[in-house]
């Protein structure tokens, strides 16, 4: 049986309109703790992996996207919950850079495809009840239904 996704926008971090870098970048945005793991070990750390969580938490954006991470607080960075046809949030799909993303097991910060240039690409030995080719027709089925309802998303630009 062949799975339909349906994702569902759960943030969109915007960058700063004002393009102020001297405050907090965390406190401009209601990210749970789960969001704030994912966040920190699935897309910041793997690009630089000195980044801390305190330093996520307290640094000013000028302070904290240096380096490796130089800007990154200037494009959107979305996360996306990827749920079944039971409603149930089985994985997370954070978009960023812009044309770069995750996507993880809900809840986890184990990755079982990314997003790299545009081009989603999933790890078919991760994916746990689908068959590759299943799992990726359910994926464009959801992928298509939320890019109709969010034409300017990050998402429009990602080929599944």
């Amino acid at each position: 049986m062949n799975e339909r996704f349906e994702l569902s926008l759960v943030h969109r971090l915007e960058p700063d309109a004002d393009q102020d870098r001297n405050t907090v970048w965390f406190e401009r945005f209601e990210l749970s703790d789960e969001d704030c793991l994912q966040l920190l070990e699935a897309i910041l750390r793997p690009i630089d992996p000195t980044f801390t969580d305190e330093r996520l938490r307290t640094g000013t954006a000028a302070e904290i996207f240096i380096g490796a991470l130089d800007r990154f607080d200037l494009s959107p960075i979305e996360c996306w919950d990827v749920m079944d046809r039971h409603e149930e949030a089985i994985y997370q799909l954070w978009l960023f850079d812009p044309s770069h993303g995750v996507l993880l097991d809900a809840g986890t910060t184990n990755v079982v495809g990314v997003v790299e240039w545009h081009r989603f690409r999933a790890f078919p030995e991760k994916i746990e009840l689908l068959s590759e080719a299943a799992f990726l027709e359910g994926l464009r089925h959801g992928v298509r239904q939320a890019r109709a309802k969010h034409p300017k998303s990050e998402l429009a630009s990602v080929d599944f």
